[in-house]
């Protein structure tokens, strides 16, 4: 299924994501209209066109699961954009992992049953999760080492190798490894629980709002609400979930009071979860001819 639809409408729909993403604020977030210092706006840029490449690869790495046992080529094109992207530092780690599983997903989804519907993507993911293997978990591993997110070092908490030391094998599976990193890591809950949390959750929240702005946002705060980011804990040494609560459902003060206390220490795994929803919001649109809007 080299580059067939519907793998290349998602690569299309991972591309217009990325960007659309970083068009809304959000308290702590990296926003072209509020850029953060500690990100170069043109990493974000770059993101969209290695997003696109990267689901196309991943999309039809999934497609060709369907046919054998076990695959891991789609962990590759995720590890070949993390490469790419690492001279911006980290501006699309989680978001790109997410978006290549779900690439993955549809394409074996599609291929298996000529069905892209949202419970076959979400199934299958599983099953393309859990084809990676030990290798796939060596690749997260180069993936961190090469960006260097000093935090995840804490992986080594739940008995796992050190993930700010190069690991030249590993003994756990990457569908393991999630499962068990999902404790703090909520891009790992989501990659570890059939993609709950964007397709679940953020998704159907995208699908409430008339515009795609209000959708982000309030999806961002719903997930951030319900499910705390433990980075941003460990930064602020409180939790903001009320606040977020407050914040989904429409109380300014609340929203102004996570903007003046958060700066740049912002729900990043969350932010990733919601480019993932957008994803999939999008190739629903580009596939049923509708057209949406950024702003309402």
């Amino acid at each position: 299924m080299k580059g067939a639809m519907p793998c290349r409408v998602f690569a299309h729909a991972c591309s217009m994501a990325v960007i659309l993403d970083a068009l809304v604020p959000r308290p702590g977030l990296f926003s072209f209209s509020k850029p953060r210092k500690d990100m170069d706006p043109m990493g974000f840029v770059a993101l969209s066109p290695i997003a696109y490449e990267t689901c196309l690869c991943s999309c039809d790495n999934g497609a060709e699961l369907a046919h054998m046992s076990t695959n891991n080529e789609w962990c590759r094109c995720w590890l070949r954009a993390v490469r790419r992207m690492r001279k911006w530092g980290n501006p699309g780690l989680g978001s790109l992992f997410l978006l290549s599983l779900q690439a993955a997903s549809l394409g074996y989804a599609y291929e298996k049953l000529r069905e892209v519907r949202l419970e076959n993507v979400m199934g299958s993911s599983r099953i393309v999760i859990e084809s990676c293997g030990t290798k796939g978990a060596r690749y997260f591993y180069d993936a961190l080492y090469m960006v260097r997110p000093s935090y995840l070092g804490r992986i080594s908490w739940l008995g796992l190798p050190d993930a700010t030391q190069r690991q030249s094998s590993v003994s756990i599976s990457l569908y393991d490894l999630a499962w068990l990193g999902a404790l703090y890591d909520n891009v790992l809950r989501d990659a570890s629980r059939l993609l709950e949390l964007s397709l679940g959750i953020a998704l159907p929240e995208l699908r409430r709002w008339p515009c795609i702005a209000l959708g982000v946002k309030k999806a961002t705060y719903l997930v951030a609400g319900l499910f705390p980011d433990f980075l941003l804990r460990r930064k602020t040494g409180e939790g903001y979930e009320d606040y977020w609560m407050r914040a989904y459902v429409g109380d300014p003060g609340a929203e102004n009071l996570l903007y003046e206390e958060l700066g740049s220490r912002g729900p990043g795994s969350v932010a990733d979860i919601v480019v993932n929803a957008l994803a999939r919001y999008l190739f629903e649109a580009m596939l049923l001819g509708s057209t949406v809007s950024l702003l309402c």
